[in-house]
């Protein structure tokens, strides 16, 4: 009986370790045959700008070996920018396969451009509301008790 729990363990552990990161993506729209999908939790903060991962599939093997890319993008919301800060790509569909860092240094920023699919990226970044974190001061806790 130990045996077959421990190799029922060791399988669950080997099938966890060679599982791709999960994230919930949600589609965002197709541009010349690559799907796009966003992941709005990942969506931050960084200084006055927006930062959030999308994945795009390819419909075959890109000029990179690459059949699907996870993207971390920076968006300058005011001034209408966008740029990519890490690209990783992936020989399989949907994050599978092996994995290359592709880019890990940010690039130029763009334009964005109305009706484009980086305006889209932009709306869903840009016009989220992100959780606040209270901040409770010693004055708030001393008119708390009067």
């Amino acid at each position: 009986m130990k045996a077959s729990f421990l190799k029922s363990l060791l399988l669950v552990i080997a099938t966890l370790c060679t599982t791709p990161a999960w994230s919930i993506w949600y589609f965002l729209g197709i541009q010349n045959g690559v799907v796009t999908d966003i992941d709005t939790d990942t969506v931050r903060t960084v200084g006055n700008n927006r930062s959030l991962w999308i994945l795009q599939n390819y419909p075959m093997t890109n000029v990179y070996g690459a059949k699907s890319m996870a993207i971390q993008l920076e968006i300058d919301c005011k001034a209408d920018l966008i740029r990519y800060t890490k690209i990783i790509g992936y020989t399989g569909e949907i994050q599978t396969g092996y994995t290359k860092v592709m880019a890990n240094v940010p690039g130029a920023w763009d334009k964005i451009l109305y009706g484009s699919l980086h305006k889209s990226i932009q709306h869903e970044a840009c016009l989220k509301k992100l959780p606040i974190n209270k901040v409770y001061t010693t004055k708030w806790e001393t008119s708390k008790k009067l």
